[in-house]
């Protein structure tokens, strides 16, 4: 049997290539890459594991369900609920009930799920399992993912010599070139980082199991991010606010209200215990389907 991981043809997101590496770690090899967006399509001439973590997807009908000759891996598997009409559809529920139980990347898309008859079981995200890194950087630096400035407060000793950095890229890329600059960003945030402050969820979780300290800033509401507060990363409120004056108000009130709640010298986590049941779950997975 071939073992495959996902790619992301037209994407421009380094956090999803982040994801397809974090896969690649519990395989013994990689015989093919499928993308994501186009599975329904992708008949194989021979049977082919794919393991399909992160979120379903850009093109839900394209992607789901996957074509004849795929063996997949339903772990670390997201459901937006905006796509709930077409996953939660008569043939989806199918497909979804001869390969159950189905793990999830966040327990709104486990509960969902279930409600239709699906078993189902909670993972986390795959991210969680990078190694540690051995030590944090004598001279670490602050690095500012995907955060404008002219939306939040920053103190200005965490300002000052930031690094900021954004993991949207050129969806012309080919998909060597973006696993290339995932594999390499990630290598940033270990070998410098000694805060990482993001509103990307593939930034926060893989910086988290490296032993690097993050604050997070996002929608709390947001059930795709919700693994956060799980693993005891704080989701402090921030959205993007167009046009001066309303964004100077914002950057008053964020200083105002939201500054002081937030901490900015957060300890790392301790993810080790998380990051061996998790990693235990997939080999599980992968051993009852014949890979060791």
């Amino acid at each position: 049997m071939r073992l495959a991981v996902l790619k992301y043809d037209g994407n421009g997101n380094i956090g999803d290539e982040i994801q397809t590496l974090a896969a690649e770690q519990f395989l013994p090899r990689v015989d093919a890459r499928l993308d994501r967006d186009s599975l329904a399509g992708a008949r194989q001439s021979e049977p082919t594991l794919l393991l399909m973590n992160g979120w379903f997807s850009r093109n839900p009908p394209a992607s789901f369900p996957p074509a004849e000759g795929i063996e997949p891996v339903l772990f670390s598997f997201h459901v937006s609920p905006k796509d709930g009409a077409h996953f939660f559809s008569a043939q989806c529920l199918k497909y979804f009930r001869r390969h159950q139980p189905v793990g999830c990347r966040d327990k709104d898309t486990a509960q969902r799920l279930r409600a239709c008859g699906i078993e189902t079981y909670y993972t986390k995200c795959l991210t969680l399992t990078f190694p540690r890194r051995a030590a944090a950087p004598r001279d670490g630096k602050v690095f500012l993912v995907d955060i404008d400035t002219k939306n939040v407060y920053l103190p200005r000793q965490v300002r000052r010599g930031a690094i900021f950095i954004s993991h949207k890229i050129s969806n012309r890329y080919d998909n060597e070139l973006k696993s290339m600059l995932a594999k390499k960003t990630l290598a940033l945030y270990r070998d410098q980082a000694r805060l990482v402050i993001t509103s990307r969820l593939h930034c926060a979780l893989p910086c988290a199991a490296m032993g690097i300290p993050v604050v997070f800033l996002g929608n709390p509401k947001d059930v795709r991010i919700s693994v956060l507060e799980d693993i005891g990363i704080k989701i402090h409120p921030y959205r993007k606010v167009t046009g001066p004056l309303r964004r100077y108000f914002y950057r008053l009130y964020f200083k105002i209200f939201r500054s002081p709640k937030i901490d900015w010298n957060p300890a790392p986590l301790d993810l080790e215990e998380e990051k061996a049941r998790i990693g235990a779950a997939l080999r599980k997975v992968l051993k009852e389907k014949g890979v060791d």
